[in-house]
Order: C-alpha cells, then sequence, then structure tokens
C-alpha cells in the first residue's frame, strides 16, 4: 500500500516455539509457507513449519496460520503506545484490521499532531481491508511516511516529513475559539462575633455574572456588605469585549476602566480598544503591594472611590495584599478591624502606586466615554483618551497619552530604560488644565531599581507636585460646588481645598538575602502636602531559617498625621516545628508576648485543618481557634471557630466557586471562572480528576468538569490522574493541549472506552480442563488468543455475548460456553468465570 513501510517484530511465546520448530524447503512432513519480516539486505525470507512436529509437541497446527505471516497487531482497537518522528506521545487507542495494519483513522491522525487531509472529514473511515488502512488519503499525501509497527513492544512509530506535522505556530496564527456559556462567581463570606452579651455581624457577597459567545465576552460585578449598622447593595461595572487576533487588540464596551494607559484607572461608561497582552510582546501592570502588621486574626478591607475592592479575613501578624484591580490614579483607604472591634485605617497615596514605564503593552489605546464616579457628589463630563506604546530599542520603551473634556485636559509621559540588565530607570511627567478650577500644573515622577550585588538590591523613587496640578478626578466636583467656593472665598480658596495634596514624596528600599544570617529589607518614604503636613514611615524586616525553624523581626514606625497609626510597632516571631503537623510560636510586640502551638494537616486534595491555641501574657487572655479548609470537589469552604477566655466567640464560614451553564448542562467549579475556560468529559464517568493550569477539578454526575482558567493565546495543558478512574476503564489519550482565543468556550473531550479484564477457566462437559497452547478463535474464525495452561483463557477485554471457539489438538472444534454478569466487579482487577466447551 503505497510506499509506507510496515515493519513487525516476533512477539508472544507460543509465535517464539512455532518458530523454533522450522526446517529448511527440503525438510520432511507437509509443510505451510509464509514470508517473514524483511531482512537487512531487503530481502523477503521465508520458513517452513514443520506440522508433523507440532502435533507432537501438542501444539495446535493452525495457529500458524495466524504466527506463519510474522508477528502482528490484533484486529480491533488495541491500546498502543505511540510514537512520532521520535516524540513520544504517550498511550492510546488505535484500530487494526483483520490484517494487522493500522488503520489512520481521524482520531489517529488528531492525536499524532498529524495534518487531516483536505475533505478527509466528509469521508467515512472503515477498516476491513488493506485497502482502508488509508482511507483519508494521508499516506497518498505524504508517501515519505514510515509505519513502523512492534507488536512485541506494543508500540507504533511514524516517520512522517515535517510538512505533515501540525504546525506549532501557524503563520496565520489559529486559536481554538468559539463555543457559548453563562456563567457565575459568587464569594460569600459570615462573621459573627458575640462578647459579653452583645453581637456584631458582617456579611459580604461579591458576584460576576458572565456570558460568552462567539469569543465575545460579557461580564457584570455586584457587591452585597452588611453588618450590624446596615447594609450596601452596589453594582460595580458591567461591560462586553471581544479580542481581534488579526490586529492584536481588545475592544471593550459598557461600564469600563481606562485601561493600557498613562491615565489607566479612570472609569468610564464608553468605549475603549487596547492592545491584547497575552498577544504582543509585554510585561503587564506590575502588582500594587498592600503591607501591614495585624495585631490579631483580623478583617481588613480595602476601599477606593468609596467602592469596597477587596475584604478578606488575615491572620495575626504581617500581612501582604497583591493582585488587586486598583486604580493608580487614585488612594486607597485601607481598613484593619482586629477581633475585638477596634478598626486601624492608613490611606495610600495614588502617588505611590505608579508602576513601572515598563508596564504598558506596546500599542495604541483608545477610549472614550462618560466619567462614572463613585458617588453623586461629582459631575460626569464626556472624556476621551488616547495613548502610544513604542519599544524604541530593547531597553528602551516610551508611553505617551493625552486625556481630554469639557474642563480637564492633560498630558502625560512616560519612559523606561534598562540601563544595565541589572538596573532600570523610569520616569514620567504628567501636565494638567483645569480650566473649571483655573489652575494648570505638573507633576513629575522618577525611580531606579538596580541589583547591586547577586543578593543585594536597591531602589529609589521620588514623586514632585506644584501646586496648581490637578488629576482628571479633582476636576469633576459639581459647578455648584466650585461656584460656592469661588463666591465665598475666591480663587485662593480653591487652592486651599487642594492643599492636603502630596506635594513630594521620596521613597527608598534595600534588600539583602541569602546572607549567612538570614534576609534583611528596609524601606523609608517621606511624603509633605502642600499644607506642610508630614508623613514619614520606616519598615525594616529580618528572617532566617534553621532546619525546619522560621524566625523573623518587622519594625514599623510611622510619624505623622496622614492617617498612618502613628508610633513604633515590632512583631518578633519564632516558629520551631514538632513533627510534620505541629509549630510552635512566640510573637513579642509593644503589648506583650504571645505564646501558641498550632496543628496543621492535609487530610486530602479535598481537606485541611488547623486547630490553635495561645496565650497573651499581657491581657492573660488566652485564645482557641479551629479552622478547616474544605475542597468537596465543585465548591470551595473555609469555615472557623476562635474563643477567648474573655469570654469572646467568634464564626466566620467562605464559601465561593462558579456555576456555569452550557450546552450539555449546568457544571459547578470550586474556583471562579475567568474570561477563557473549558468545559471538560471524561465519557459519562463521575468523580474523575483532572488537572487544570488552576487546580484539580472533578467531574460531576453527568462526567463533566469545568477548567476554569486557561491562558487565553497560550498553550494550556489538561490531564486526568489515571489513579482517579475506575478499573475497567482505559482513557484513549488522558493529556490534551490547547491554544484558546480570549472568551472562547472550550470543549474538551477525553476518549474513554470499557473493559472487561477476563480469565475464563475453561473445562470440556466432562470436567477435564483444557490443554495448553489450543488456538480460541471468534465468531469468524479469526484468532484471539491462547489457552495458557490448566484450562485458563486471559482477554484483555471480553464483551458479553462473545462468541468464541477453541481448535483442540485433535483437529476438532468445541464452543466456549459462559455466563457473564451484566455489569463488571469493580472490586477485583481480573474477572474469573468459570466456563465449559462443547464439541460442535
Amino acid at each position: 500500500m503505497n510506499t509506507s513501510v510496515y515493519h513487525a517484530l516476533w512477539f508472544r511465546p507460543a509465535a517464539r516455539m512455532i518458530g523454533l520448530i522450522c526446517v529448511s524447503t527440503s525438510a520432511h512432513g507437509a509443510s505451510t509457507q509464509a514470508p517473514q519480516p524483511e531482512s537487512d539486505n531487503g530481502s523477503v525470507k521465508e520458513i517452513t513449519y514443520d506440522l508433523g512436529r507440532l502435533k507432537g509437541r501438542k501444539l495446535d497446527p493452525t495457529q500458524v496460520q495466524f504466527f506463519a505471516r510474522s508477528a502482528r497487531f490484533l484486529a480491533g482497537r488495541q491500546r498502543v503506545t505511540l510514537i512520532v518522528n521520535g516524540n513520544r506521545l504517550g498511550s492510546m487507542n488505535m484500530s487494526f484490521n483483520h490484517e494487522g495494519q493500522l488503520c489512520l483513522d481521524a482520531k489517529l491522525l488528531e492525536d499524532a499532531g498529524l495534518i487531516t487531509p483536505q475533505g478527509a472529514a466528509d469521508k467515512a473511515t472503515s477498516c476491513e481491508s488493506a485497502a482502508d488502512v488509508d482511507s483519508l488519503g494521508f499516506l497518498a499525501q505524504f508517501p515519505q511516511t514510515v509505519v513502523d509497527l512492534r507488536p512485541g513492544k506494543s508500540e507504533v512509530h511514524l516517520i512522517v516529513p515535517v510538512q505533515a506535522l501540525q504546525p506549532r505556530e501557524p503563520a496565520a496564527r489559529q486559536f481554538n475559539s468559539g463555543g457559548t456559556a453563562a456563567t457565575l462567581n459568587y464569594e460569600a463570606f459570615n462573621s459573627v462575633t458575640e462578647s459579653k452579651g452583645t453581637s456584631m455581624s458582617y456579611r459580604n457577597i461579591n458576584t460576576v455574572a458572565g456570558l460568552n459567545v462567539g469569543d465575545w465576552l460579557f461580564r457584570s460585578g455586584q457587591n452585597y456588605s452588611a453588618s450590624s449598622s446596615g447594609s450596601q447593595l452596589s453594582h460595580l461595572y458591567a461591560y462586553g469585549q471581544r479580542t481581534f487576533s488579526a490586529i492584536d487588540a481588545t475592544a471593550q464596551a459598557g461600564q469600563i476602566n481606562i485601561a493600557n494607559s498613562v491615565f489607566s484607572g479612570i472609569a468610564l461608561s464608553g468605549i475603549q480598544v487596547v492592545p491584547e497582552d497575552s498577544l504582543r510582546a509585554g510585561t503587564g501592570e506590575s502588582p500594587v503591594r498592600i503591607e501591614g502588621i495585624a495585631r490579631s486574626p483580623a478583617r481588613i478591607e480595602v476601599r477606593q472611590n468609596g467602592n469596597l475592592i477587596h475584604t478578606s479575613v488575615i491572620p495575626e501578624g504581617p500581612y501582604l495584599l497583591t493582585d488587586l484591580a486598583l486604580n493608580r490614579r487614585q488612594d486607597v483607604v485601607v481598613t484593619v478591624i482586629e477581633d475585638n472591634g477596634s478598626k486601624n485605617t492608613f490611606t495610600l497615596p495614588a502617588a505611590s502606586l505608579d508602576g513601572s514605564a515598563f508596564d504598558t503593552t506596546p500599542g495604541y489605546s483608545f477610549a472614550a466615554g462618560q466619567y462614572r464616579p463613585g458617588s453623586n457628589q461629582s459631575e460626569k463630563p464626556f472624556v476621551v483618551s488616547v495613548n502610544g506604546t513604542w519599544p524604541v530599542s530593547q531597553t528602551t520603551q516610551v508611553t505617551a497619552g493625552a486625556l481630554g473634556g469639557t474642563d480637564y485636559q492633560g498630558f502625560a509621559w512616560s519612559m523606561g530604560y534598562r540601563l544595565t540588565p541589572e538596573t532600570t530607570l523610569s520616569m514620567s511627567q504628567a501636565a494638567s488644565n483645569a480650566s473649571k478650577l483655573g489652575q494648570r500644573g505638573t507633576q513629575l515622577s522618577a525611580s531606579v531599581s538596580t541589583q547591586l550585588r547577586k543578593n543585594l538590591s536597591l531602589g529609589l523613587s521620588t514623586t514632585q507636585r506644584t501646586e496648581g496640578y490637578r488629576d482628571f478626578l479633582d476636576s469633576v466636583y459639581r459647578a455648584e460646588d466650585v461656584e460656592d467656593i469661588l463666591e465665598n472665598s475666591g480663587p485662593l480658596k480653591a487652592i486651599d481645598n487642594f492643599r492636603g495634596q502630596t506635594r513630594d514624596q521620596y521613597g527608598a528600599s534595600l534588600g539583602w538575602g541569602n546572607t549567612p544570617v538570614g534576609n534583611f529589607s528596609v524601606s523609608t518614604s517621606y511624603s509633605r502636602t502642600f499644607d506642610n503636613q508630614n508623613t514619614q514611615h520606616l519598615s525594616a524586616t529580618w528572617s532566617t531559617s534553621y532546619k525546619k525553624a522560621l524566625f523573623s523581626v518587622n519594625v514599623r514606625k510611622n510619624i505623622g498625621n496622614s492617617g498612618y497609626e502613628k508610633g513604633l510597632t515590632t512583631y518578633v516571631s519564632a516558629t520551631v516545628p514538632f513533627g510534620e503537623s505541629v509549630r510552635t510560636y512566640a510573637n513579642i510586640d509593644k503589648n506583650g508576648t504571645r505564646v501558641g502551638a498550632t496543628l496543621s494537616e492535609k487530610v486530602n486534595d479535598s481537606a485541611s485543618y488547623q486547630l490553635r491555641a495561645d496565650h497573651d501574657d499581657a491581657s492573660h487572655r488566652t485564645n482557641v481557634a479551629a479552622s478547616a479548609n474544605l475542597l468537596p470537589r465543585y465548591v470551595r469552604a473555609n469555615v472557623g471557630y476562635a474563643r477567648s477566655s474573655e469570654g469572646s466567640t467568634n464564626y466566620n464560614a467562605r464559601l465561593s466557586g462558579a456555576v456555569v451553564a452550557h450546552s450539555s448542562g449546568v457544571t459547578l467549579s470550586p474556583y471562579p471562572v475567568d474570561d477563557t475556560f473549558g468545559v471538560l468529559s471524561v465519557g459519562d464517568l463521575s468523580g474523575v480528576k483532572i488537572m487544570t493550569p488552576r487546580g484539580p477539578v472533578w467531574t460531576d454526575m453527568f462526567g463533566q468538569a469545568i477548567a476554569p482558567s486557561l491562558a487565553p493565546h497560550r498553550d494550556s495543558q489538561l490531564s486526568v490522574s489515571g489513579e482517579s478512574l475506575p478499573r475497567n476503564v482505559d482513557i484513549g489519550n488522558g493529556v490534551k493541549k490547547l491554544k484558546p482565543s480570549r472568551g472562547s468556550v472550550n470543549r474538551v473531550a477525553f476518549d474513554v472506552s470499557t473493559t472487561r479484564r477476563t480469565m475464563l477457566v475453561v473445562k470440556d462437559p466432562k470436567g477435564a480442563t483444557l490443554a495448553k497452547g489450543l488456538a480460541v478463535l471468534n465468531e469468524h474464525q479469526q484468532y484471539v488468543t491462547t489457552t495458557i495452561g490448566n484450562g485458563k483463557v486471559y482477554f484483555p477485554t471480553l464483551e458479553p455475548g462473545t462468541k468464541l471457539n477453541v481448535m483442540l489438538a485433535d483437529e476438532k472444534t468445541c464452543q466456549i460456553r459462559y455466563s457473564q454478569p451484566k455489569h463488571a466487579d469493580l472490586s477485583k482487577i481480573i474477572e474469573t468465570i468459570e466456563a465449559t466447551c462443547v464439541p460442535i
């Protein structure tokens, strides 16, 4: 068939035994000739079997009909290892015809990463004869292909020309696209604190409703919070977007925030077009860091422009928050609510949130719409923003943009320059004209970061403003408010109204890691407002480890009156483990010493728990707490309990996950669903574990699961855990790779087949077991297997009702009769069934 080459190797002991009983063509006795695999010189050898000698050794001569033509795979679906151009792709199911030849069907070409010939999808594929093995025309299109069958090793080697491989990066980029699904992400938190006859409660629910259709995605965010003092329902945003890979850009419409711009973060009701960072070279914005020290297990709330951006429960001690969706041009208000109800609130100035000049993705951005304020005390002007980012060289990137409205115009630029591979310099300038306020000004920022030595880093930054500089948000006061200011106090009062803004700010940080005595870091910042109020912040940390013990010291000091807690805060911590699960610790701060112990244990993939007890010598208070993290396959849950010797008790619980409605039903996910995700299926099997980029998921009662997050325009891998499959199930290819477009809903099906590994113990009607080495044939008189002694016959899979015959040594035939249960016994790897062979 074409010029493809089929090689075969000897396999099965019976074949080797028969191969030993061969003589030359001049040997005595009846003989049968069969071609052998090609020799080294390319010729085909023939052998002659001595059938008389086979009978003398009580071997079934009819087996020669199968083995004399060289070893080959059995007809039907077989699980075989596939190797393409030397790359082992794993074990998968393949089809072979009655001659043992490989059927190059569409599924095999897909699994092998080979091109399917044009028009082949419309052809019916069968594999009954030798002419059918290439019914799709792959070998005809690529005649250089070598098909190397190695049944002795249960391997198939394909050697194909490069042109036959699916290109890894097609010239016209191709991604998995399309799909339709509705989503609902949810996160619910509830906390109740009871103390001395009083009860305080707090509830917070965040939801994001969405719809993906044809690579379009629509999202709507809502938040509900309630406490003993009242409740609030907030609609955060609603927008639709689509990525156009042909132009490497994403278009958004609705309630959006200006992105990829020197004016990023301004909330609009409008439209924008921005470069798609997953399709272009760019780092994306660096995360904002919010850090501090909690004196007890506490709840932290992050607000911006009056809206609650983030809330979570944090443990006692130092905390760090990153990966928050923040507007870098608005102040951030952070509130830490301790377990006794006390609050510590501080403000991060917007000037401290500026990122690197390398944060924006190269390309052009455009946005237009009506300003969307966080309160009713602001006007809603129409604004237009344009922005461009250009990589001038491999070491320099420049960004410039303009923002224009009725009463405000702004221009800004930034530049990032890599002086050396270890040193980066960033500079930016923004100029503003707030015509309604009659103010003009500018702001300059500069920062440098460098790696002085392999383990020593230094960072410096500064921001300077003129008194007339106004951010866009400063200009959106209602006209009547501005007129009232001007009428009562004149233009100078309008200036005084902004004197609380930062005039200049300086920052420095030094990190020294991997030293013989541990890791050190020191940072300081100083800021001054136009009314000569100043704030200085100092912090230093040291940490080290010895074997499995951890030691750390955190020192923070704040001076000034800008909202930070005053004074010195020192936190000393020592953690010493006892075994794998128990840790003891001692924490020292200005309030005293707290010592305690924690027992933590991961039960399995779905559950872990923590028990903690500590004593505070200053307050003579003893606290006990318990928490459990649960992942019951389709939702994430955290429950906690804490009680102090003073009688204060706290209960808290958190639930999070997602609900996805798709064409095959409704599926739950324990993780929130991102813009790009997948709907997975493993037949109709439930409880199958699948590893996704986000974490493990399990199929539901319908055999479906959600891959909650797939990297857009990047390779994502999904793999089935073989240990979670039932014993009677084989999977064709347990690893899938795909490259999805943003907003796509990707259907991924893992092909599985049910097998019934069966051992028949066959006896004749008189109760005697069948002899060893007899051929077992199917109803088409095709060889299936051989008896292996004591009447035992093994089948890798045996479906109920399969008709089987045995060729006896006296050239007679008997039919195997057996009764097989309808359902397999999954407690056994191999089913053993008694059978009788009745002469026919």
